[in-house]
This record gives structure tokens, C-alpha cells and sequence, in this order.
């Protein structure tokens, strides 16, 4: 997997490559710590550690899905997203849909396990992008 910064978070599947957004803040970081916590995430890692160890998640979980199943979660999600939305708690629901389809909340899963399988290397990961990388 290689990893690449990026105006998002993404995986890409056809490159195998982990696209990291570059200072940018998300107006989801906090629903997303709120998802993550619903997974079961007991730590207090930031969004960004967070959000790299999902798209690992999907490099990781990949596999766990069929050509025909990850294009149909892609159309969910492409729905999802052009759903227009005209208060906070439509976004925060549009969120949370967006990350209860399968191949997201497989990622999101496979994040949750590694931070408490690995949670001192996921600190020691943090601090070294903290002190290497300007995310915000």
C-alpha cells in the first residue's frame, strides 16, 4: 500500500494507495469520533489517525467484498452523497449512512480492532505524525 497526500481521505483500490487529505479539517471529525465510538473505539486517537487507519481498513478488507458488491455499495454511497442536506442533523445522519454501508463500516471496523490490538503503535504512529506532518 502506498500513501499519497491528497485534497481527501480515500483508498484507492485500482493503485492500492492510501490518499491522505493535507491540512484540511473536516466538518465531520466529530461525528465521525462519534461513529467510531458506536463501533466500539474506546481510545482517544485524532480524527486524522483515525481516518488513516480507515482507508488502511479498506487496503485490509479489500477482499472481503466482490467486484458487484463494492460497486453497489458505491452507488449507495454516490446516492448518499447528492442527497441534499439543509440542517446539521441531516448531515450527521447522511454521515452515518454513508458509514453504515459495507465496505465503509468493514474499514471502520478493521480501524477500530487495529487501535486496540495495537494501541501503543498506533500512539507511537500519532505522535510521529504529529511532530512530521502539518494535518490542520
Amino acid at each position: 500500500v502506498s500513501i499519497r497526500f491528497d485534497n481527501l481521505y480515500a483508498y484507492d483500490a485500482e493503485e492500492n494507495a492510501i490518499l491522505i487529505c493535507h491540512k484540511c479539517e473536516n466538518d465531520c471529525d466529530s461525528d465521525f469520533i462519534r461513529y467510531m465510538r458506536l463501533c466500539g473505539l474506546t481510545s482517544d486517537f485524532d480524527c486524522a489517525t483515525l481516518s488513516l487507519l480507515h482507508e488502511l481498513g479498506h487496503a485490509e478488507t479489500v477482499n472481503n467484498f466482490t467486484d458487484d458488491e463494492w460497486l453497489q455499495d458505491a452507488l449507495l454511497k454516490e446516492v448518499i452523497c447528492y442527497r441534499p442536506v439543509e440542517t446539521i442533523e441531516e448531515r450527521t445522519s447522511a454521515y452515518f449512512a454513508y458509514w453504515d454501508t459495507a465496505t465503509e463500516h468493514a474499514a471502520n471496523m478493521w480501524a477500530v480492532r487495529y487501535t486496540k490490538t495495537h494501541h501503543k503503535a498506533v500512539a507511537q504512529l500519532e505522535e510521529i505524525i504529529e511532530e512530521t506532518v502539518a494535518w490542520k
